[in-house]
């Protein structure tokens, strides 16, 4: 909630409470193909339409969330797959 809130341009209470996002790199130590990325953009819009939000601004909302899910997907990638450090 803290990331989303954030990541939409609210406060930034996430970065004030568990520091720079980091988000791609937060999930190297989890391979994530196109499918992956997929599901997980169903499983978002599902949430939308359950919660009632807004028609409008829940696409607008999943505009940005496919170009992050997009952004996300590192298979093929060369990455550390170690987590990080706690407090980074």
């Amino acid at each position: 909630k803290l990331f989303l809130e954030q990541w939409l341009g609210g406060m930034p209470l996430y970065s004030m409470t568990v520091g720079q996002p980091m988000l791609r790199r937060r999930h190297f130590p989890f391979v994530i193909g196109p499918e992956h990325a997929d599901r997980w953009l169903t499983h978002m819009r599902a949430a939308f339409e359950a919660s009632g939000a807004n028609a409008a601004v829940a696409a607008e909302i999943m505009q940005r969330l496919d170009a992050l899910a997009a952004h996300m997907i590192n298979a093929s990638d060369d990455v550390p797959r170690d987590p990080l450090p706690p407090g980074m």
